[in-house]
């Protein structure tokens, strides 16, 4: 005859006996319910996002003054509520799962932290003139602040947790690695242009249809350095930053 099981939180692995002393029964991962690992963290992740994102939505609605302040208050708010769930899914899925399981964040938990955190920066820097959409420089920048974001999330959350190593992530990628590493980029380039050929040409008939402009993500700049930067963040550092956390973050820790 088999054993009950007990499943941890959000489809997590059972305990390997929940008859052991110290053995948490959370009851189905639908139900809201303090009886978990971090109970206080759990409550706190969720009344700091909802508070967060309802503000948010509040401040971008206002229509006379503040509402700018608002929604930043708001953004701030809902990043600390995913920042502490984030905490506590590292804390329940400690207790919870087994050592050779992953014990990390979820990845889309991790993601929405890390979009939220940039996005915080990103406000904050354009409130201070330090953050605009004309410049080459400012698109650079702006593209390191979203680095910032996924790379504080992983090292605090996964690394510094125990969860995942920078090694089993992939990263740095080392000699034996090389080959594999132009494989990929091989496939990527091969892959994209039929891909992207066909969306542009669709998006410019769409736009011919409707009469628009369509707005471009890359600055237009002139000049060999404003170029040059453009380049570097276009072609450097926004494809690190996707490739160490969503190849090398989201899919190690989906895979385990």
């Amino acid at each position: 005859m088999t054993e009950p099981r007990t499943t941890g939180p959000d489809g997590d692995s059972p305990v390997d006996d929940p008859a052991e002393p110290g053995a948490l029964d959370i009851g189905r991962t639908s139900t809201f319910s303090l009886d978990r690992p971090a109970g206080g963290l759990y409550l706190v992740a969720w009344l700091l996002t909802g508070i967060g994102l309802a503000t948010v939505l509040i401040g971008l609605l206002a229509t006379a003054g503040g509402g700018r302040e608002l929604a930043l208050a708001g953004l701030v708010t809902a990043s600390i509520g995913l920042v502490a769930a984030c905490g506590y899914q590292v804390v329940a899925r400690r207790t919870l799962r087994p050592a050779s399981a992953y014990r990390g964040p979820s990845p889309v938990l991790g993601f929405f932290a890390a979009a939220t955190l940039s996005s915080c920066l990103a406000v904050v820097l354009g409130l201070a003139g330090l953050l605009g959409i004309e410049s080459g420089s400012d698109f650079l920048l702006g593209l390191l602040v979203v680095a910032d974001g996924y790379v504080v999330v992983i090292i605090f959350f996964v690394v510094r947790t125990g969860a995942l190593s920078w090694t089993q992530m992939g990263w740095p990628p080392g000699p034996g690695r090389a080959g594999r590493f132009l494989s990929d980029a091989a496939f990527g380039l091969i892959v994209t242009v039929p891909v992207v050929v066909p969306v542009l040409l669709g998006a410019g008939i769409l736009a011919t249809i409707l009469d628009v402009q369509p707005t471009s993500r890359i600055p237009a700049v002139e000049g060999g350095l404003a170029t040059l930067i453009v380049v570097v963040g276009a072609a450097v550092v926004a494809p690190i930053a996707e490739e160490v956390f969503f190849r090398g973050f989201a899919l190690t820790a989906w895979q385990r």
